[in-house]
């Protein structure tokens, strides 16, 4: 008797949150949102986020507010230390702040520190596979981010593609 798999764990950028709830995904990605909501419906994805899309959430205007925060409360949620404080032997005192080295990686290969901080705790918390709109400071670093931190990131559509390959060759084992 084969054990029941456990739901992959995916993290969810806060651009794919803002556009649900602004409803403007276009239309090929709207799709494979569906199809992901109806993942998580059969327990077969679970869907997280953290704080960092909470404080980019907290910028969002009053009247646009509530509608982000429903889609992020929908999410679990990771959290970690990204930076932390160690013994200075020069000054004999807890002085010296540390960046956790997945975070540094991220920092170097990536433009944008947000996204350095989500994908950090997506990381940190063994979430291998991260869905996110952003072209320019995390989609085409894609390749770097595999070989480099083994991060898989992708577009919905690309997820819904990915998982379908993922999942009709563990059935076909």
């Amino acid at each position: 008797m084969t054990e029941p798999r456990q739901p992959l764990r995916v993290y969810v950028d806060t651009c794919v949150l803002s556009a649900v709830a602004n409803n403007e995904l276009p239309p090929v990605e709207r799709a494979a949102f569906d199809q992901i909501t109806d993942m998580v419906r059969s327990s077969a994805v679970t869907l997280f986020s953290s704080h960092v899309a909470s404080e980019e959430i907290s910028r969002i205007p009053r009247p646009y507010f509530a509608r982000h925060l429903e889609q992020y409360d929908a999410l679990g949620k990771v959290s970690s230390d990204l930076t932390w404080e160690e013994f200075n032997p020069a000054t004999e005192i807890t002085d010296l702040e540390v960046e956790d080295p997945v975070y540094e990686e991220l920092r170097e290969l990536l433009p944008d520190k947000n996204d350095a901080q989500h994908l950090a705790q997506a990381k940190l918390a063994s979430i291998d596979n991260v869905l996110t709109l952003d072209e320019k400071t995390i989609l085409r670093f894609a390749p770097e981010l595999r070989d480099r931190v083994g991060l898989l990131v992708f577009k919905p559509s690309e997820f819904v593609l990915w998982f379908s390959n993922v999942s009709s060759t563990a059935n076909s084992l």
